[in-house]
């Protein structure tokens, strides 16, 4: 997880973040959600230097919402199915069913 975000850009429909120090999974995560929505029209990250751990995120909404608004819901999305996925899990795992490897 990055130490820092920084906001980069933030224009009518475009926002760009900034992880310092980040980790591209939760950037993978983040750049994902957003392009599964409809007023989302480019998500993605980039890792500017291989040999450093700052990573961008990218998004171009269609102009109907603030872009900061956009990512604060799509956060708020990615928090809703891990707290949704977790109850899940514990669920299974009071029950003490069996994990299997599905073929």
């Amino acid at each position: 997880m990055a130490n820092i975000i920084n906001l980069v850009r933030y224009e009518k429909n475009i926002i760009e973040l900034e992880l310092k120090d980040g980790d591209q999974t939760i950037a993978n995560l983040i750049a994902k959600y957003a392009i599964k929505r409809s007023d989302v029209a480019y998500s993605s990250y980039i890792v500017p230097h291989p040999l450093k751990k700052d990573i961008k995120i990218v998004i171009t909404t269609s102009g109907e919402k603030d872009p900061l608004q956009v990512v604060k819901e799509i956060l708020k999305s990615i928090a809703g199915d891990a707290s949704t996925f977790l109850s899940l899990f514990e669920t299974v795992m009071k029950k003490g069913e069996a994990c299997e490897e599905r073929k």
